[in-house]
């Protein structure tokens, strides 16, 4: 288990830093999303996402659809790994997240499993699809549908990854950092 702390800027133009307990990320300057991107996750390129939950499944598959190769030719699962990097590390507008929760429903192998736990230990529900060698589940609050998390399991149902989101919070200007955010360093933020 580690901390992750990254900070993207509202357009996705400027780098931010990405801090991590882990050899090599101690402090680094992700590249900035290119605009217009389909899988750009700035708060602009998101807020421009449908909000009609068909359109928006139909928007996962178009761009997941450019990922598909032959060894992964699954193009729902390439949706849903979409759905799962909109929503990781973003803030995400309550009415494209409302459509992109509504979307995950309609993708083709999504199931729903209740009472499941985050990296931190906070139960959810997740969205859940599988890939062959093992499955990726999507975790949210039960009662807000906030996003907690995830959890990678392979072919026997084994855990091999996961993450919890412990904060996410806004500033008003770049290279800015919270006051408020103290999370000791017990508290898992990511599990890879």
């Amino acid at each position: 288990m580690h901390d992750r702390e990254i900070r993207l800027s509202v357009d996705g133009r400027h780098p931010g830093p990405l801090e991590e307990d882990r050899q090599g990320n101690e402090h680094v300057t992700p590249e900035p999303t290119s605009p217009g991107g389909g899988r750009a996750a700035d708060h602009r390129a998101l807020s421009k996402l449908p909000t009609d939950p068909d359109e928006m499944r139909d928007r996962l598959h178009e761009v997941g659809a450019g990922e598909v190769d032959k060894e992964r030719p699954d193009q729902d699962y390439a949706a849903f790994v979409l759905l799962g990097d909109l929503i990781r590390e973003s803030l995400m507008p309550p009415e494209v997240s409302a459509a992109l929760y509504r979307a995950a429903a309609r993708i083709p192998g999504v199931t729903l499993v209740r009472h499941v736990k985050d990296s931190a230990g906070r139960e959810g529900v997740a969205v859940t699809r599988g890939s062959g060698d093992g499955s990726d589940r999507l975790i949210f609050d039960p009662k807000t549908y906030a996003f907690l998390g995830e959890r990678q399991l392979d072919a026997k149902d084994q855990v091999t990854g996961g993450s919890a989101i412990l904060e996410r919070t806004v500033v008003d200007k770049a290279g800015e950092r919270p006051q408020h955010v103290r999370i000791p360093r017990s508290r898992a933020r990511l599990v890879s």
